[in-house]
């Protein structure tokens, strides 16, 4: 009788470190998962050059995977456009790596926006999207 009390305690050790154990395993495997998740930031301003709408997107990769730039999508006065081919700056050829700061430039013809106007957008990655918003600026004079 005296030897079945040590070996359930010995038992009820293990069987609460497993549990402990595991349970942190879990914790920190749910924590890397979450971290690998994209987190994409940015915003847009736009500009008049010329005869020409420039439009420049600054997006910024927090955390998580490299992403890859896929097409952006803008809303004109000439309905949705979607841009796949833009001038890429702080890019790695089309890939955004975690920490970096690009900058997505558009050009668009002068009919295609309005002064003073605010329009919307979509700048698709492999990984996830970013929406953004852009103000023309006011009419000059």
């Amino acid at each position: 009788m005296a030897l079945e009390y040590p070996v359930l305690a010995i038992i009820a050790s293990i069987l609460f470190i497993s549990i402990v154990f595991s349970s942190l395993y879990l914790y920190l495997y749910i924590v890397s998962e979450v971290n690998r998740i994209p987190v994409v930031s940015g915003y847009a301003t736009v500009g008049r050059s010329n005869s020409i709408w420039v439009i420049n997107i600054t997006v910024r990769l927090e955390r998580g995977e490299p992403v890859e730039f896929q097409k952006a999508v803008l809303t004109t006065e000439e309905g949705v456009k979607e841009v796949a081919e833009a001038k890429l700056y702080g890019f790695r050829d089309r890939v955004l790596l975690p920490g970096g700061v690009g900058l997505i430039r558009i050009e668009l013809q002068g009919s295609e926006l309005v002064y003073n106007k605010t329009y919307s957008g979509l700048v698709v990655f492999d990984k996830g999207t970013l929406v953004i918003t852009y103000t023309t600026p006011p009419p000059p004079g």
